[in-house]
């Protein structure tokens, strides 16, 4: 532990060195001006833009590249980029020092976690001003509207409400690239399990069952395969088994399927592994927290409350309504404060999602271990339990909405752990949730010096959740064949495998933004850079290692394409642009600091630590100081008055 303590610091004080030089002056010389037409006026002086990134080796490369294509293009002008990069150890921290100084890089880049805190502080410079200018040299408004939303929409910031649609929400970066989630999978596991592949978006089911060839080229008639083929991402036909890696497998079928490839492949010893709750939450609706109104003085409109017990079952629009003044058309999900609105009419104009708790729940089950008692006692009898509870119906839990929202509160803060089945019946919905442990998943904590996705590429996994920027390491596989299948959605069916429930298709992306200092002398030129980068000429240079996907959606399917007639993997990269239309970042993006997730005596902290080392149960979980202190640190967020 001391030997990795003292790397750790050398590697630290090894990038603050690099930094040091890199920083001891920002952007040089005058900065670049504007004639009445809006062309680049240079400065006699010349102007250096400085630029960082948390990278080493071969990696840097494409940063280099970057550099040399933009001194290339403006060097008529007289400007030139400078790079620094180091490791990624401590770069947070080191950077975020710097931007706090008098000496910092003009251009930083600055990942979700600290996109908003850096901005709330005045660190990152407002590129609303640069962004929608008239001058057309300035001027990025045709490319953001050519960016999937959930790659740009995410750094939109109004730091005065905290929050991403406020009245002065503003950009304070701009995306490197697209980097969504995906299911990776080991194609040669799948042959060993005798499990067929095929490649049918659900819109060409019809047309592939009446004998028309899926993304591969085959029929099938050329697969042997009899019957109707479901809209499902896994399913068995005939006693034979088929995979389908255009459409997102259930909550089910992937549990299945892990167990399936788990157990017929002696060096696979876990058939599915995500690190993240909330691929399982987001399908539903849920989050880890959520905003209520409240007409209380103290708070400017209302507060944060903690979510990840909440019992309470979601909806989803099966058409048009109304619910507390708020418009959802055909298959938008209520917001958790309207669930509280909605009436026994129009509950019957929606769909019934699980609740948070459910979501949250069935993630820690993947985990867990058959037959061993680690998230829950045993319940009559039988061990292996992961949580039992009823699912509740939001609006009878009080006699108005407001009574209804702070008695689940109460609930949720007070009594989470209990499997409420004191509650009356009309409160109650259907038959208590007893969701068993799965044994399919290693918990997050205990993976190995490999990381998580040395986990696949040793084949310890069979399926593994991870992003777009880990193909790069993906492609260096020789010992098996794999691919990339979407994201998990829950999923209900009838008797012949007709889909009668579906919730959203809920991931999350991760993401990285160049942006601006704030106390930049060279702004101008600076922002020329960050356009440069995040626009078509930077994101073809950026996409060639892979790790990326460009940030505009008709030159990803360009790259894409390219990408595939070259024999490059994946073969249905396809899913990682349509996961950046809907994916959103995580947990740790919503406020604009992690405190409320990893600070002293959080959940978290309790969460990964003791219970998913067994050493407390989900109950023990909700009944901890830890989890109801939550809370209370969630008051700190809203703006006082």
């Amino acid at each position: 532990m001391k030997k990795v303590t003292a790397l750790l610091v050398v590697l630290t004080l090894a990038f603050t060195a690099v930094l040091a030089v890199a920083c001891q002056k920002q952007g040089s010389g005058k900065d670049i001006t504007f004639d009445d037409n809006g062309n680049i006026v240079a400065s006699e002086e010349g102007t250096v833009v400085k630029f960082t990134s948390y990278t080493e080796g071969e990696a840097e490369k494409v940063y280099i590249d970057l550099m040399k294509a933009f001194n290339e293009k403006y060097k008529d002008y007289n400007i030139k980029a400078v790079y620094s990069g180091g490791s990624a150890n401590g770069y947070e921290g080191v950077t975020q020092t710097r931007l706090d100084s008098n000496e910092c890089q003009d251009i930083v880049l600055v990942s979700d976690e600290y996109y908003k805190k850096w901005a709330s502080r005045g660190l990152l410079a407002d590129l609303d001003p640069f962004i929608h200018s008239s001058n057309p040299t300035l001027n990025f408004e045709s490319d953001i509207a050519d960016m999937s939303q959930g790659a740009v929409g995410r750094y939109l910031y109004d730091v005065e409400t905290a929050t991403s649609d406020g009245p002065n929400a503003h950009y304070y970066g701009l995306p490197k690239g697209s980097g969504s989630t995906v299911i990776y999978y080991n194609k040669d596991y799948m042959k060993a399990a005798n499990i067929t592949e095929i490649s049918v978006y659900e819109e060409n089911l019809e047309a592939y069952n009446n004998g028309a060839a899926d993304a591969y080229g085959k029929t099938k008639a050329d697969k042997n395969i009899s019957g109707t083929v479901p809209a499902k991402g896994y399913f068995s036909l005939g006693g034979k088994y088929y995979f389908n890696n255009k459409i997102a497998m259930s909550w089910d079928e992937c549990a299945s399927l892990a167990k399936r490839l788990q157990s017929v492949n002696s060096n696979c010893d876990y058939g599915f592994i995500t690190s993240w709750w909330f691929n399982y939450a987001f399908s539903v609706g849920g989050n880890c927290i959520q905003y209520l109104s409240s007409s209380d003085p103290t708070y400017t409109g209302g507060y944060y409350t903690f979510t990840l017990a909440d019992s309470t079952v979601n909806y989803k629009a099966k058409e048009a309504i109304t619910v507390n003044g708020t418009d959802y058309k055909a298959g938008d999900i209520v917001d958790y404060e309207d669930k509280f609105y909605i009436t026994d009419e129009l509950a019957a104009k929606c769909d019934v999602l699980p609740s948070q708790r459910r979501a949250f729940a069935e993630y820690m089950s993947l985990a867990g271990k058959v037959g061993e008692n680690h998230y829950h006692a045993a319940l009559n009898g039988k061990s292996g339990i992961t949580d039992a509870f009823y699912q509740l119906v939001p609006y009878r839990m009080g006699a108005t909405p407001a009574e209804a929202i702070e008695a689940n509160n109460n609930l949720m803060k007070n009594n989470a752990g209990s499997d409420n089945a004191t509650l009356a019946e009309n409160v109650r919905l259907g038959d208590m949730q007893v969701i068993e442990n799965k044994g399919i998943s290693a918990n997050p904590n205990k993976f190995s010096t490999d990381g998580r996705f040395g986990y696949f590429i040793n084949g310890r996994t069979a399926m593994l959740v991870d992003i777009r920027a880990n193909v790069t390491q993906a492609r260096m596989i020789e010992d098996f064949d794999w691919d990339v299948a979407p994201m998990l959605v829950y999923k209900e069916y009838d008797e012949q495998g007709n889909v009668t429930v579906s919730g959203n298709e809920g991931a999350h992306s991760g993401s990285t933004a160049w942006g601006m200092w704030s106390r930049s002398s060279v702004k101008n030129a600076a922002y020329l850079f960050i356009k440069f980068a995040c626009g078509e000429e930077g994101q073809r240079i950026l996409a060639q290692s892979g790790a990326i996907l460009p940030n505009q959606k008709t030159l990803a399917r360009e790259i894409m394409q390219a990408d595939l007639d070259a024999g490059l993997k994946p073969m249905n990269a396809e899913i990682f642009a349509k996961g950046a239309e809907y994916q959103t970042p995580g947990d740790w993006w919503f406020l604009k600091d992690g405190d409320w997730i990893d600070g002293n005596g959080c959940w978290s902290i309790y969460l990964n630590k003791t219970v998913r080392e067994y050493k407390a149960t989900l109950t023990n979980f909700y009944a901890h100081s830890d989890y109801k202190d939550t809370f209370d640190r969630l008051l700190k967020y809203t703006l006082a008055k």
